[in-house]
């Protein structure tokens, strides 16, 4: 039995978030000059679409990488309805 099926969302999300708030902070810190929101003064436009581009390609190249591999792939034929 593998017991490793399906751990790519396991995986994805928090890695997907972490990538996203660092990038734009590193992006809204080196680029940063239009303010995105009021309530929040620190936020920027730049470090908004900089988060964005990078959490792009960081999901393009993590599902690149992990679907090369089958024990990360969540296997749905195998999936049924227990309780009925």
């Amino acid at each position: 039995m593998n017991y490793f099926l399906g751990v790519f969302w396991s995986l994805m999300i928090p890695l997907m978030v972490a990538t996203n708030d660092t990038m734009a902070y590193f992006c809204g810190r080196s680029f940063g000059k239009t303010q995105l929101i009021k309530l929040s003064p620190n936020k920027t436009l730049e470090g908004f679409l900089g988060g964005a581009f990078f959490t792009v390609v960081a999901a393009s190249f993590f599902v690149g990488t992990l679907f090369n591999y089958e024990s990360f792939i969540c296997i749905t034929h195998r999936i049924d309805m227990l309780p009925f």
